[in-house]
């Protein structure tokens, strides 16, 4: 899922509003979410509920997918 997950950020990185890529994020994101809270890995949760979030409000149009944020983003995945 993480490597999906790259495969889609790096779609992003050259069309940041694309509809079926954010929401594909935002579907991996949720899964990784979902399994580390399964298996009581914690951090990762926590950390995937804040990627989750970030994600939704891209997917709303509240947000916008710029560079400080996408490397914020690329951060976190390679926490992940």
């Amino acid at each position: 899922q993480l490597d999906d997950l790259v495969e889609v950020l790096l779609v992003l990185e050259s069309n940041p509003s694309s509809p079926s890529h954010l929401n594909e994020s935002f579907r991996l994101i949720h899964s990784i979410k979902g399994a580390a809270a399964m298996m009581g890995l914690d951090s990762i949760s926590l950390l995937t509920h804040h990627l989750e979030n970030h994600f939704e409000r891209l997917r709303s149009g509240l947000s916008i997918l710029d560079r400080p944020l996408m490397n914020l983003i690329l951060k976190c995945v390679d926490f992940l």
